[in-house]
């Protein structure tokens, strides 16, 4: 109700007081915090572990004159074309920036 009445919107605040709205919204916010919510954070978690540990092999690796072990560089042996190596590329670097970001 108090964000029903927050709102200047007329049909956003009778939406948000009209009982079957109000009921959906909450079985939306149950199902999200209960079952979706840690499900999905448990899966990005794994998926910045496993990116983690690629790049940092990758950089373990960079300098051996033998087989290189960076799961990043056979993403690029092959040419795939420009928007996709691009894609390729955006995508370990993103997650750089932004770590180094919060990190500092």
């Amino acid at each position: 109700v108090e964000l029903a009445t927050a709102w200047r919107n007329p049909c956003a605040r009778m939406l948000c007081r009209s009982p079957a709205v109000r009921r959906g919204w909450h079985s939306f916010v149950l199902l999200w915090l209960r079952t979706l919510r840690p499900r999905v954070l448990r899966l990005a978690g794994a998926l910045c572990g496993a990116l983690s540990a690629a790049i940092v092999l990758g950089q373990l690796t960079m300098f051996s004159r033998g087989r290189s072990l960076s799961l990043l560089s056979l993403l690029f042996e092959q040419p795939h074309g420009f928007w996709l190596t691009q894609a390729f590329c955006i995508v370990p670097l993103s997650y750089m920036v932004c770590t180094a970001y919060w990190s500092v």
